[in-house]
């Protein structure tokens, strides 16, 4: 069975979270703190829990409406939990094993499963055709001759049970054919349908159904377990549940954890501890140098020793010491743990759906991505998943299809849930936001041949007149450069640091004096000083910006264009830097509308630029490629 759907209805904040598709096997619920996400998955985490979990209503009840809703007997019409599952063919196999070939028809094959407030299970079916479960069970019945025209057409298992009285009673009670067959009919009928057809079709649903297994921080576990509690098993809390799948992987039950042969009990904790270790290694990027051990602590009792506590330590291979478990990094803690609760189940045949509530919140970024692939590669191939957060890192850019937003809507309305990402406010799609932010700049910075400059006029300027130079022939932009603007000269060191030192990236700038974060930058290997490409160095001056590449006239030409102004270079006082000495003459303007004008009237402003403007682009081209 695959779970296709889910609603939760009157559980905590939730009044009717609306209908949630599952997006496959991983379903990612984005939200703000307190919006309802985790109470999303505890409500799930009910319909069939891994551990002992029932609704309480004093607990899970809209603390609103409690008493109103006592009083009136509403509590006792609500099911917090609504699942949709879709029946595959082993299901249906199973149930045409005991109902008949069609007996849940062909047209549809969903089943929806409730949970109410006194924990009873409501089960909707498709159709019931019970007529091929009557013609199943007289088939294999073999009745004598005769018998089977007598029984007749019936369209249920009960109307064929009380044919069969009829005829039980119309046979005088002797030791004949026809009163064994007609009892052994009957005996099939109750052995396997003692409620009828659709209550053993719906038992079956429940037992096929996946149970859920859910994880939080409350399920870290500890470094040191009391064993006497964990044995004993009654009101364990998440960590010592936890704590008992770690010894039920080391296939150390109280007995063998009892046993006073050290050898014996060592190499089981040993074996699961590597097994674990191992697996961590693979997943987590952070350190490869860490090293689990799990032991048992004796204590003296009367004239003998027995097991007192588990002690779970981490050996830090890299620093040459140990500690206990709950010393080391909640991140390293948290992901051992997940991987001891989740080894439990792994090997199961039947289908687990796992509730991660805030998973890898305490990682590294590039851990929490590590988590995600363990998520894709690991669980998502055999088990369905929900996760929720609203860390960036855990949300794949390429993957929004997965992503359900939770928003609390206030009172009136509650914790709802929706796939339309482009409808969230704002503070609810900011993890979107980011996490699509992060893969486009990764996108855009991943290759070498990045070109870094101030601006988008300065993208204008260069794109423009390098295609220009092209058609002559001259030097231009090699192909390969990608230009992007950094949105300013302050936001370039930030940029570089971004694209980190793995990948290489040219920068365009002013001058090389004054620039001493990029001289540090270069210092810390994110940068090539020869990816320095100076504009000063073309003009000759101390600073230039791009625009001191044209000749006077022709930056006018541009500026006036855009402006509707008649400017001179004789209106203009001297200086080296043309934007300095308009700003003085005419006061601040948007540098980018000059830059505009040129790509809007390319056809009539480029014709005329003189040969000096030229050369200086084409120089500034030609140092430019060279650094590729």
């Amino acid at each position: 069975m695959k779970l296709i759907g889910v609603r939760v209805k009157r559980f905590r904040n939730i009044l009717d979270s609306t209908p949630i598709s599952v997006a496959g096997n991983v379903t990612c619920l984005v939200g703000k703190n307190e919006s309802g996400k985790t109470a999303i998955l505890e409500a799930l985490y009910r319909l069939k829990p891994t551990y002992q979990a029932t609704f309480r209503d004093i607990d899970d009840y809209p603390r609103w409406m409690l008493a109103e809703h006592r009083r009136s007997g509403e509590i006792e019409k609500t099911s917090p939990v609504e699942a949709t599952f879709e029946l595959e063919p082993a299901d249906v196999d199973a149930i045409e094993a005991i109902g008949g070939k069609g007996v849940v028809g062909s047209s549809t094959h969903t089943v929806i499963v409730q949970r109410d407030y006194a924990s009873q299970i409501h089960v909707s079916l498709p159709q019931v055709d019970e007529r091929v479960t009557v013609t199943r069970l007289v088939d294999a019945a073999k009745l004598p001759d005769g018998l089977r025209a007598t029984i007749g057409d019936h369209a249920s298992v009960a109307d064929l049970s009380n044919r069969l009285s009829e005829i039980e009673h119309a046979v005088p009670k002797i030791d004949s054919p026809t009163q064994q067959a007609v009892n052994k009919l009957q005996e099939a009928i109750r052995s396997q349908f003692p409620e009828g057809v659709t209550q053993a079709v719906e038992g079956l649903i429940v037992q096929r159904m996946p149970s859920f297994l859910y994880f939080s921080e409350y399920s870290q576990l500890q470094g040191k377990v009391d064993l006497e509690h964990l044995f004993d098993g009654k009101d364990l809390d998440p960590s010592q549940l936890t704590a008992r799948s770690l010894l039920r992987l080391a296939h150390a039950d109280n007995q063998s954890i009892l046993a006073l042969d050290y050898e014996e009990r060592r190499s089981e904790l040993e074996a699961a501890a590597n097994r674990l270790t191992h697996e961590v290694a693979r997943y987590w990027s952070q350190s490869a140098d860490l090293k689990v051990d799990i032991d048992v602590e004796m204590a003296a009792s009367g004239n003998q020793q027995v097991a007192k506590y588990l002690q779970i330590r981490v050996e830090d291979l890299r620093h040459g010491f140990s500690n206990r478990f709950d010393q080391r990094s909640s991140g390293f803690r948290w992901f051992f743990s997940f991987l001891a609760a989740f080894h439990e189940f792994e090997k199961q045949k039947e289908r687990v759906v796992i509730l991660l509530d805030e998973p890898a919140l305490e990682l590294h970024p590039r851990a929490q991505r590590d988590f995600l692939r363990f998520i894709n590669e690991r669980l998502a191939p055999k088990h369905q998943v929900f996760y929720t957060t609203h860390s960036p890192f855990m949300v794949e850019a390429d993957r929004l299809d997965r992503v359900r937003l939770v928003e609390d809507k206030g009172r009136g309305v509650g914790a709802v849930v929706s796939a339309d990402v482009l409808s969230a406010e704002a503070d609810s799609f900011f993890p979107l936001q980011a996490a699509l932010g992060y893969d486009l700049a990764m996108s855009l910075f991943n290759r070498p041949d990045s070109l870094l400059v101030d601006a988008t006029s300065d993208f204008t300027y260069l794109t423009v007149i390098s295609d220009h130079l092209k058609q002559f022939g001259r030097e231009h932009l090699n192909e390969r450069w990608r230009v992007l603007p950094a949105g300013g000269a302050a936001n370039i060191p930030a940029a570089i640091a971004l694209i980190g030192r793995q990948l290489g990236v040219t920068v365009l700038i002013d001058s090389r004096n004054g620039n001493e974060k990029l001289t540090e930058l270069a210092k810390a290997g994110f940068l090539k000083p020869k990816r320095l490409v100076a504009v000063a160095e073309v003009t000759g001056a101390a600073r230039a910006d791009l625009e001191d590449l044209f000749e006077v006239d022709d930056y006018l030409a541009l500026y006036n264009q855009a402006f509707g102004k008649a400017l001179r270079a004789a209106d203009l006082p001297s200086g080296e830097r043309i934007l300095e000495r308009i700003r003085e003459k005419e006061g601040e303007f948007d540098t980018d509308r000059p830059a505009d004008a040129l790509l809007r009237l390319r056809d009539k402003l480029l014709p005329p630029l003189k040969p000096a403007t030229r050369a200086r682009f084409e120089e500034l081209f030609r140092r430019i490629n060279k650094t590729l």
